[in-house]
C-alpha cells in the first residue's frame, strides 16, 4: 500500500536472464479473472533497450541488473492501483512472475499500536512513624507490677534478717545455759622402781595389768 504522490518500486527476479529474452511489465486494473485483461506498460529488449507505453512513459522507469528488473512508478495516483506482473518471452518460452498487488490511497490507515500488558505496580509497605505520647511512658498496670515486685523483695529481705537474728539469739542463749565442762589435770603416777611417770588418763588396760604383775612380784620377793 502506497500513499498518493509517492514512488512505488516493483521487482521482477529471476536466476538468469538469457541474452535474447524480452522482459515485459503488465498491469490488470481489476482483480485477475476471466474477463480481466493485461495492460502493456513497458518492455526491455537486449537490442533496443527499454520501450514504454506512450501515455505512461512519463511515470515509468525500468532498470535492470543481472538477476532482477525494477519498475518504478513515479507520483502514483489511486487510478494506478492494480495487479502488476512481469513476463519473460524467449525464443519459444513464455513465463509469468508471481505478480504484486498495488493499492494507492490518499491517507494511509493508522496502524493499531500493539497492546502492552500493564505490569501491576508493586505495593510499597510504608512504616508509619511512631506517635510520641506525652506523659508517662508506662501504663498503670506496668507500674503496679513493678511496685508489687519491689514490695515482695523488701518483705522477703526483712523476713530473712529477722530469722537470722532469732537464730543468733537462740545460739547465744544455749551457750550461756550450758554447764561448764571440768578441766582435766594430768597427775603423775609413780611406778615403783621403774621410775616412769605417766598420766592417769593415758594408762591403757594392758599397762595396768603389767603394773599389777610387777607389784605381785615385788611382794613375793620381800
Amino acid at each position: 500500500m502506497v500513499q498518493t504522490n509517492e514512488t512505488a518500486i516493483l521487482y521482477c527476479e529471476a536466476r538468469t536472464f538469457p541474452a535474447n529474452t524480452r522482459i515485459y511489465w503488465l498491469r490488470q486494473r481489476r482483480a485477475p479473472s476471466k474477463d480481466s485483461h493485461y495492460e502493456f506498460l513497458a518492455f526491455w529488449d537486449p537490442g533496443k533497450g527499454t520501450v514504454y507505453d506512450e501515455e505512461l512513459k512519463r511515470k515509468l522507469i525500468v532498470s535492470r541488473d543481472l538477476t532482477r528488473t525494477l519498475l518504478n512508478l513515479i507520483r502514483v495516483e489511486p487510478a494506478d492501483s492494480g495487479f502488476y506482473v512481469c513476463a519473460t518471452i524467449g525464443s519459444t518460452l513464455l513465463s509469468f512472475g508471481k505478480g504484486t498487488q498495488l493499492d494507492v490511497v490518499d491517507v494511509l490507515p493508522t496502524t493499531a499500536q500493539p497492546t502492552t500488558k500493564s505490569t501491576p505496580k508493586k505495593r510499597v509497605c510504608r512504616i508509619s512513624n511512631p506517635v510520641t505520647r506525652k506523659g508517662m511512658p508506662c501504663g498503670p498496670l506496668t507500674l503496679g507490677l513493678l511496685v508489687a515486685g519491689m514490695l515482695v523483695l523488701l518483705v522477703s529481705l526483712g523476713v530473712a534478717l529477722h530469722l537470722y537474728r532469732l537464730r543468733r539469739r537462740a545460739r547465744l542463749r544455749f551457750m550461756k545455759q550450758a554447764p561448764p565442762q571440768p578441766t582435766h589435770v594430768n597427775e603423775p603416777v609413780l611406778w615403783g622402781s621403774l621410775g616412769h611417770t605417766e598420766s592417769k588418763h593415758s594408762v591403757t588396760p594392758p599397762v595396768l595389768a603389767l603394773q599389777a604383775h610387777v607389784r605381785r612380784t615385788q611382794c613375793v620377793r620381800a
